[in-house]
């Protein structure tokens, strides 16, 4: 990009990730024989958890987050409806997301994405789970007692965005609220890699290496995950 119109599209051009894709609104003339190639591009909403899982190749973008063309020249300014902030008030980064440095947890009863540079770490051991009273399907079904050890692993998963392992934009953040809803709902499915698999929300165009990315998110919960307080209500991320 040429030009920014001000000081806060320029900061912001700088913070996007090496593979996002910026939409740009202008008055332009295309043609048809002018397309050179159809290319998948993933969206996600920046303050949600959205993000389906990626590879190092997917190109995406934040719903929302529009470039304007000024006076149709190359001069660009970020448009300021719909453009959302995230974490604290006193976020270290002014409620920006960069996609190839910052690691970020949500809370679910803030519904909002935190930085992790932005928390204090905490002892806990687990990361704090919406509770209902509906009885679990354990209670009803009887799963075998390693299935149930596997799932509670899994329920040990942070909801994060970002990974230190990895050189790309990698969450599984709706695989791991589907396994929580599920948790709340009716407990340990019967079969836990077909839940995974039906709840993997892997981008279209890597449905080939479906088996891989179920193995990466399996190895994903190590012991010595650390978990951070919220900073707004204090439950454990």
């Amino acid at each position: 990009m040429n030009k920014c119109a001000d000081a806060f599209t320029r900061d912001f051009v700088r913070s996007t990730g090496k593979n996002e894709v910026l939409a740009i609104q202008h008055e332009t003339i295309t043609s048809g024989d002018a397309v050179y190639d159809i290319i998948n591009v993933e969206t996600f909403l920046l303050a949600h958890v959205s993000l389906p899982v990626i590879d190092s190749n997917t190109l995406y973008r934040r719903e929302g987050f529009i470039l304007d063309r000024v006076l149709n020249a190359d001069i660009y300014r970020l448009r300021l409806e719909g453009f959302e902030l995230v974490c604290k008030f006193e976020c270290t980064q002014q409620g920006q997301f960069h996609p190839d440095k910052h690691i970020m947890r949500f809370c679910e009863r803030c519904d909002n994405w935190f930085h992790t540079t932005c928390m204090d770490t905490s002892h806990d051991e687990a990361p704090t789970l919406r509770r209902g009273s509906t009885s679990s399907q354990a209670s009803i079904v009887n799963i075998p007692r390693d299935i149930q050890r596997m799932w509670d692993n899994l329920l040990l998963t942070p909801l994060q965005r970002g990974s230190p392992s990895y050189n790309w934009l990698l969450s599984f953040e709706l695989l791991v609220l589907a396994i929580r809803s599920q948790e709340l709902s009716s407990g340990c499915p019967p079969d836990i890699r077909s839940f995974i698999i039906d709840h993997l929300s892997l981008a279209s165009h890597l449905n080939h290496s479906l088996d891989m990315f179920v193995q990466i998110f399996l190895n994903l919960r190590r012991p010595d995950t650390t978990y951070y307080h919220c900073p707004d209500c204090h439950s454990v991320l």
